[in-house]
């Protein structure tokens, strides 16, 4: 997600035009078009019916100050421990410059490129069932 606010250089959560005057879209690209449509259940390179469940265990050298890695910028997290948190935006792995709405169900861009524009997906939840909300 830092790569996203440093890309886009400015995330404006209240947006200051009506909903109406803003066109949302299941994606953005800088670059090109988007390989996938609105209507895609799944990127071409993963596998919908792959095992789910098990353990994940990772390593990392240096002392827990705090479980919440997004907290303590001075201790690098966990190579990976990003894949078991849902983001607002996800890249595609297989495009250029392609990002997909996982949290966020519509993505605009400004004309002049300088503010990002997202709507949270109504059925964004955290773990224990609460509604995420802005």
């Amino acid at each position: 997600m830092c790569f996203l606010l440093v890309y886009f250089g400015y995330v404006y959560a209240g947006a200051s035009q009506s909903d109406e005057a803003i066109e949302y879209s299941h994606g953005l690209s800088l670059i090109h078009d988007l390989k996938y449509g609105p209507d895609f259940s799944h990127f071409e390179y993963l596998n919908p019916h792959a095992p789910k469940g098990g353990d994940l265990v990772l390593s990392a050298g240096g002392t827990i100050k705090n479980f919440t890695w997004v907290l303590d910028a001075v201790v690098e997290p966990v190579e990976g421990i990003w894949r078991t948190y849902d983001r607002l935006l996800m890249r595609s792995a297989d495009e250029l410059s392609g990002f997909y709405g996982l949290l966020a169900q519509g993505i605009a861009l400004s004309e002049d490129r300088r503010t990002l524009y997202l709507r949270l997906h109504p059925d964004a939840r955290w773990h224990d069932g609460v509604p995420l909300t802005a």
